[in-house]
């Protein structure tokens, strides 16, 4: 592959989330107690304008330190989120490449055995160490992404948001993908069962025999893996004020409810299941723009040619007045391809063949 090892779209995905982390680190380590909405937004004018006294501007100024912890930072996050938020997706909705193609069951998000990941298959109950496994990081996992996943059950399932992000392609566009993919796999001699990351293949086959299609690809893996990032870094945003803000002021709950506390912790978790939704669309729209490649694609697909054969038996007169037959040939001609008998007029007596001769 002719991919560029380290490009604009990378160094933006990684630098500007890791700095945004340790911004808002540095931000929520100096907020003694959200008063109040418009207090939080005065602290913050306040923090990226340097007039705070505790000396982290100094720090800031530091450009090139700055950028190079970023940069780490940012690889932190990006594996985090990959691990949380796009295995939480995954689970949740299969990959782009099964929700585009097909319907998934029920309950697809607690479906650990793989043979009941199909089309009205029963839900099994884990069986051996790793399926048990995975259901506790299932559980785990959902938990850590509790504004993601409040959010998705409320917006996502019941008020149906999640057709904006995981809608499944016509069924023109779905017999045309299936159609390329099983001739991919003949192409190249591969063996495909049911649940196994075909999507893989198509893209790195793409982007070798589609250079047209490259840029887009790798803008697209860049958007998503930024907007992935920073949905994990807006989740603990959320779970940092529920744990810190809200949560503790529950025990003076009998003095009335704190709508200060409430009104941010709803932004929050909204912001969050805003990135992620943006998220999901970028993520959909990378894999559908390499499943639309191989579709146009000819290079794998198999040239077959048929030949058109005629036969003709020529009449002793025809043979004698009005045609000469070519030599090596038999009284019965095959007529291959390009290769015709042409009438030679011996007379003048015009003679058209009928249909029927030819």
């Amino acid at each position: 592959m002719r991919q560029n090892p380290f490009s604009i779209f990378d160094f933006l995905g990684y630098v500007f989330p890791g700095a945004l982390a340790l911004v808002i680190i540095a931000f929520f380590e100096q907020l003694p107690q959200l008063t109040s909405l418009s207090k939080v937004f005065e602290d913050a004018i306040v923090f990226i304008k340097g007039q705070n006294s505790s000396g982290t501007l100094g720090v800031l100024e530091e450009t090139v330190i700055m950028t190079i912890i970023s940069y780490v930072i940012g690889h932190i996050v990006a594996y985090l989120s990959s691990i949380t938020v796009e295995k939480y997706s995954n689970w949740l909705f299969g990959y782009p490449s099964q929700f585009l193609l097909k319907e998934l069951p029920k309950w697809y998000y607690w479906r650990i055995n793989k043979e009941s990941r199909t089309q009205d298959s029963p839900l099994k109950t884990p069986v051996g160490f790793a399926e048990w496994t995975g259901l506790i990081w299932r559980i785990f996992i959902g938990l850590f992404l509790l504004p993601v996943s409040i959010c998705s059950l409320i917006l996502g399932k019941f008020l149906n948001a999640k057709s904006f992000f995981v809608k499944p392609l016509d069924k023109t566009l779905k017999d045309a993908i299936n159609n390329n993919v099983e001739k991919l796999k003949r192409a190249l001699g591969l063996t495909y069962s049911e649940g196994d990351d075909i999507h893989r293949i198509i893209y790195h086959y793409e982007y070798e025999h589609q250079p047209a299609h490259t840029s887009k690809m790798d803008n697209y893996v860049a958007l998503y893996g930024f907007l992935r990032s920073m949905t994990f870094i807006s989740n603990c945003v959320s779970l940092w004020i529920l744990i810190k803000y809200l949560l503790p002021s529950f025990k003076y709950f009998r003095n009335g409810i704190d709508w200060h506390y409430v009104l941010i912790f709803i932004i929050s978790f909204g912001l969050t299941y805003i990135f992620f939704m943006a998220f999901m669309k970028f993520y959909r729209r990378f894999t559908l723009e390499s499943l639309m490649c191989l579709v146009i694609d000819n290079s794998y697909k198999e040239t077959i040619k048929v030949p058109i054969t005629l036969q003709f038996t020529p009449t002793n007169e025809d043979v004698d007045s009005n045609y000469t037959v070519p030599e090596n040939s038999s009284t019965t001609g095959n007529l291959l391809h390009n290769e015709v008998m042409t009438p030679t007029l011996q007379s003048s007596d015009t003679h058209t063949p009928d249909v029927d001769e030819l």
